[in-house]
């Protein structure tokens, strides 16, 4: 049986052991008052070179906000979200055991689907 839904994401996942030993580790976070139009939270790497998320937390204050990790390709792919609350304060949480794979030298964005403050964390690697 499978479900249909109306807005999905599909991130590659990888193993550990695929991230580069060279690689960095990055952490970020802010906050945004309207990302309706993306914002990015992470630059690109850097030609041939990914960036690897372990760990999102999102917060809206304001219901209806419904933010989203995402890349910042020209037609962009959702990572993880949108992440949807009918209160002020939702929080969201994950940890990735298995990474999410950014395509290649393309940056980390926030977007939202309207106005209102939205608390962002990315913690992962590039390389």
């Amino acid at each position: 049986m499978a479900i249909e839904l109306d807005t999905s994401s599909n991130p590659v996942l990888v193993d550990r052991g695929a991230i580069p030993t060279t690689a960095i580790p990055f952490t970020t976070n802010g906050f945004e008052a309207d990302a309706q139009t993306a914002k990015e939270v992470v630059v690109a790497p850097g030609a041939g070179k990914n960036h690897y998320i372990t760990r999102i937390i999102l917060q809206s204050e304001v219901a209806g906000v419904d933010p989203q990790i995402q890349d910042n390709a020209g037609t962009a792919a959702v990572l993880f979200g949108p992440y949807y609350t009918t209160t002020t304060n939702g929080l969201v949480d994950v940890s990735f055991p298995r990474p999410i794979k950014v395509a290649a030298n393309l940056a980390i964005d926030l977007k939202a689907g309207g106005a209102g403050l939205v608390f962002v964390f990315v913690e992962g690697f590039s390389g």
